[in-house]
């Protein structure tokens, strides 16, 4: 649901003042999803989870140099919206 943002060290990385009109319900659930709201210019649907995986790897590669025990918590997107996946897995799954 909308806004479609990132928040990073709880400070918004780009101000959502773009729209996006979703995607058409009426052609079912198949394929990219994602509901109508506003959205930060530059916000890659396609991105979210690879930008989530991003960010855990490069936060454990520098937390494991510290003596330190650390804790990640990463709560993903999915199953909530947007529904895309990236180009390498597109039409992988075998579901219609």
């Amino acid at each position: 649901m909308d806004p479609y943002c990132f928040l990073e060290n709880d400070r918004l990385t780009a101000l959502p003042t773009d729209y996006t009109p979703g995607t058409d319900l009426d052609k079912g659930y198949a394929g990219a999803f994602w509901r109508a709201g506003l959205v930060s210019p530059g916000f890659e649907f396609d991105q979210v989870l690879p930008t989530f995986r991003k960010k855990a790897i490069g936060f454990i590669e520098k937390a494991a140099q510290q003596e330190d025990p650390f804790f990640l918590y990463l709560p993903l997107a999915a199953p909530h919206t947007p529904w895309v996946p990236t180009e390498r897995y597109e039409g992988r799954s075998g579901a219609d």
